[in-house]
């Protein structure tokens, strides 16, 4: 009896520490699975960053375009308006016209930078924070581009005060 004892305490002195042993490996083997899904999840957010970020620049430069479209019309209509009539003051919808050039030259500005900030971005430690500053960047850009449009509004309601041609007085 005493043998089978010392032969069982003897058994367990020997196979405990392969159990302990391959208790840690599968900690170790979980812990190198967590990182390499992190290291997925943190690739595949920074792809959708990437992939809004290119988008809204594709969008902010059709904005931008339409916007120059829209400045030019206005101000070939104020030099039409001034060369028919120089009794006419358009004073006020030229500065409406300066005001949205300005700036919508800060906002091509601000894209410009943006643009070359989106290189930053895959190379960044930490995904949310690279998206936040997207973001900060975004809604700065679209406040000005709101800007120009309403003095682009401005601008058109200014025209249609002047009363061109005949009115009917009475």
């Amino acid at each position: 009896m005493k043998s089978l004892l010392i032969a069982g305490i003897f058994l367990s002195l020997v196979f405990a520490p392969n159990i302990f042993a391959q208790g840690v490996g599968v900690r170790v083997q979980r812990e190198e699975k967590r990182e390499e899904r992190k290291i997925k999840i943190t690739a595949a957010k920074r792809e959708r960053i990437m992939s809004f970020s290119n988008k809204m620049t594709i969008r902010l430069d059709a904005v931008v375009e339409r916007l120059q479209k829209l400045i030019d019309r206005i101000d070939a209509r104020i030099a039409k308006i001034d060369a028919s009539d120089t009794d006419i003051s358009t004073k006020l919808a030229k500065d409406a016209v300066t005001e949205a050039k300005t700036n919508l030259a800060s906002a091509n500005e601000e894209i410009d930078i943006f643009k070359t900030s989106l290189a930053s971005i895959p190379e960044a430690d930490d995904a949310k924070m690279a998206f936040k500053e997207t973001k900060v960047t975004l809604d700065s850009i679209k406040n000005k581009l709101k800007a120009v449009h309403s003095a682009l509004v401005k601008s058109i309601g200014e025209i249609k005060g002047l009363r061109i041609g005949a009115t009917n007085e009475k």
